[in-house]
């Protein structure tokens, strides 16, 4: 079997151990691609290296504002491929993080255009650039089976993805999990960051028939499994310092406080979602403004200590940001109810607070499994699995805190988080260990795949085209169909991400007219 490995800057490391000594073995074939390492990990600034990309930037800039956004590489729009790695640069610059910002794209060309035109000229240059790599490297490498892309958040495997959606090569996203040992492995073409296929209804519901399907002796093993998984998890990003480091945080008052965890200001899991605000620090703000204001809650926010080591940001960004804006705009009676932290044991925090909230950050699977049910409003991945409260805006964060709604999980609740965390670490994920390998094997099994890519003269058109194939045909009839059946919202979200449109649906169905509209 012939897999292409897009980089080599991710595979080569302890997280994915598993999957690298199944491709030692005599059967598979990597190929990795190490060309061009240095324009991989650039995430959206590219200042340094236009001399790589003049010939597009040149023709790029003869184009009008309406002409630019509606730039296509055959079906797709440039600019929906840069979006999410422009925003990984942009977030972290001032004029952006100072305000709201919409996950409309239309909203985030506009401000790029008008405020930082050469940033997105610039990322928009090298996905013209990234284009004609692969055609080159797929017609270097035929007959290739499949493709291992980490994140899929970037231009360079953004690229990829769409290059082969449509030919006979599947594509595996990676990423690391919470635990350290093990990680997602999952065959989609679009990102995954806060969007594995946990995520969906359908495909969740799969997963727990087989859990449900099990004796009850498997059942019970298969849970002390994902509970000793957690037990000795071992985050390679975030390392915890030990409670006893620190003293006792203490209030001027007696009241309980409210934790708020924070996320890295530019992660994808937020950048990539479709939340009317993406800019987190705005939210934090507000959502640290209305508990201050209308409840008699203590506050601490837990920054993410990722910040001072993420590109484009290497400082604590949020941590500092918000600590200026309450000693600005705050009295000094309610500054002492606001601690801001970022490196303090979480365990401790998540065990004396009383309400626990997130924004799409994993951290709230830790606060579950110490017994709160956490608020998250992020739409994570893990929501709506019968553990979280599960909001879309502050305003009902603080109803919920308001009206003094129950903080710890009941007997049920936390039945339904073992279930979850059994199901996706014994059931979805990949551990890291020897025993990930059979689940690897079984994710790239080929069996019913026969179909080869061509390597003659004529060989397949990298460029999908509106003019030339029945799938762009069959797509159009589908979003006919959907535009006159279903209401403008949800139009709406089959038009951004057909695939979460219809694995979020609870109709069995939906599955299948999925792989029909993808394949």
């Amino acid at each position: 079997m012939k897999i292409l490995f897009p980089d080599t800057l991710h595979f080569h490391e302890r997280n994915f151990k598993s999957l690298m000594d199944l491709i030692a073995l005599p059967e598979y074939n990597p190929i990795f691609i190490s060309d061009h390492n240095e324009l991989k990990a650039k995430y959206g600034y590219y200042q340094d290296v236009k001399t790589y990309v003049l010939k597009y930037y040149d023709d790029l800039k003869k184009l009008n504002k309406i002409d630019l956004f509606n730039y296509k590489i055959g079906t797709k729009k440039v600019f929906s491929l840069v979006k999410a790695e422009m925003l990984s640069y942009l977030m972290a610059q001032k004029n952006w993080y100072s305000e709201q910002i919409s996950s409309e794209d239309e909203f985030i060309f506009n401000k790029a255009y008008r405020e930082n035109y050469e940033t997105l000229l610039l990322n928009m240059s090298f996905c013209l650039f990234w284009i004609d790599f692969w055609k080159k490297i797929l017609k270097q490498h035929t007959n290739i089976n499949a493709a291992i892309a980490f994140s899929n958040s970037l231009i360079y495997t953004k690229t990829l993805s769409y290059l082969i959606e449509n030919t006979p090569i599947k594509l595996f996203v990676v990423e690391h999990f919470f635990t350290g040992n093990d990680y997602y492995f999952e065959e989609k073409y679009t990102h995954i960051a806060n969007n594995s296929d946990v995520k969906f209804i359908s495909f969740y519901k799969k997963l727990k028939n087989e859990f449900d399907n099990t004796d009850e002796k498997s059942k019970h093993n298969d849970i002390i499994k994902a509970i000793n998984k957690v037990r000795l998890a071992n985050n390679k990003n975030v390392k915890q310092p030990l409670a006893s480091d620190k003293e006792k945080i203490k209030f001027d008052n007696s009241n309980p406080f409210v934790l708020i965890i924070g996320q890295v200001i530019n992660d994808f899991s937020i950048l990539e979602t479709d939340l009317a605000n993406i800019n987190s620090l705005q939210l934090y703000i507000k959502l640290i403004d209305e508990i201050i204001q209308s409840t008699e809650y203590n506050i601490i926010f837990k920054a993410h200590p990722w910040e001072k080591q993420k590109a484009n940001i290497k400082q604590s960004l949020t941590k500092d940001t918000i600590y200026e804006y309450i000693y600005r705009n705050y009295e000094e009676e309610d500054i002492r109810r606001i601690k801001i932290l970022e490196d303090y044991n979480l365990e401790y925090l998540i065990t004396h607070s009383k309400y626990v909230i997130g924004l799409c950050s994993q951290s709230l699977l830790e606060a579950a499994i110490k017994g709160k049910k956490p608020i998250q409003f992020g739409d994570a991945f893990f929501g709506r699995k019968g553990f979280t409260y599960d909001f879309e805006n502050i305003d009902d964060v603080l109803e919920c805190i308001k009206s003094n709604k129950r903080h710890m999980l009941n007997v049920s609740e936390y039945n339904e988080l073992q279930k979850f965390l059994t199901i996706l670490l014994q059931y979805h994920l990949v551990s890291v260990h020897k025993s990930g390998i059979s689940s690897l094997r079984n994710k790239l099994s080929f069996e019913n795949q026969l179909i080869k890519l061509v390597s003659n003269k004529k060989e397949m058109d990298l460029f999908p085209s509106e003019k030339k194939e029945d799938i762009s045909i069959k797509k159009k009839f589908f979003k006919y169909i959907i535009k006159i059946t279903v209401s403008n919202k949800k139009y709406k979200k089959f038009i951004n991400n057909p695939e979460r449109f219809f694995l979020d649906s609870s109709n069995p169905i939906s599955t299948l007219m999925w792989k029909i509209y993808s394949c």
